[in-house]
């Protein structure tokens, strides 16, 4: 029969096997998140140039309408 201190050695064996895939789903988390947040923060001034742009084009397509209608 096993002591008590073989069982918690083999118990914070099996521990520090499994610690490290749960360590690299935090990290996958953190880096994912990351980009995310900074992917979004980078891309905003892009889409707010194109949403300028957008706008400029229909509104002169909204004053080629105007000007052609009587």
């Amino acid at each position: 029969m096993k002591s008590d201190t073989t069982k918690q050695v083999a118990l914070g064996k099996k521990q520090q096997r499994r610690h490290p895939r749960g360590q690299a789903a935090v990290e996958y988390s953190m880096v994912s998140h990351a980009l995310l947040f900074f992917g979004g923060v980078g891309i905003l001034p892009m889409a707010m140039k194109i949403m300028t742009a957008i706008t400029s084009f229909y509104d002169s397509v909204y004053q080629v309408i105007q000007s052609a209608a009587f």
